[in-house]
């Protein structure tokens, strides 16, 4: 699943899971829309963009996780901001299994997301 707001980056997001072999990919500009839908949808790896308009992507990624459906679903931040400092604050959040900077490298990020579907 994709939670970013650009839908240009989302379809180049989803464009990448596809070469990574990822298919079936849901996709939300609106990271209150998805929380509506936890209960209705599946998924085994999330990508969430950090800032969002509704609210940032360390909140949706909580309340991801407190749902037992998805408690150990791999949530990748992907943001803009590419400071180490920033990097690290957000990972040590404890929700993100990994963080991806905009530019996004295409091999870097199927590499990631391998990574953490195995």
């Amino acid at each position: 699943m994709i939670v970013e707001d650009n839908p240009i980056n989302a379809e180049l997001l989803k464009n990448y899971l596809e070469l990574a072999g990822v298919r079936n990919t849901l996709i939300y500009s609106n990271p209150l829309a998805m929380i509506d839908d936890l209960n209705t949808i599946n998924f085994n790896l999330v990508i969430m963009d950090i800032q969002l308009n509704e609210m940032s992507g360390v909140e949706a990624a909580e309340i991801i996780l407190q749902n037992k459906k998805f408690s150990s679903v791999p949530i990748i931040a992907i943001s803009g901001f590419a400071f180490q400092d920033e990097i690290k604050e957000t990972l040590k959040t404890g929700f993100f299994k990994d963080y991806i900077t905009k530019p996004i490298d295409r091999k870097k990020f199927i590499d990631i997301i391998r990574r953490n579907l195995l």
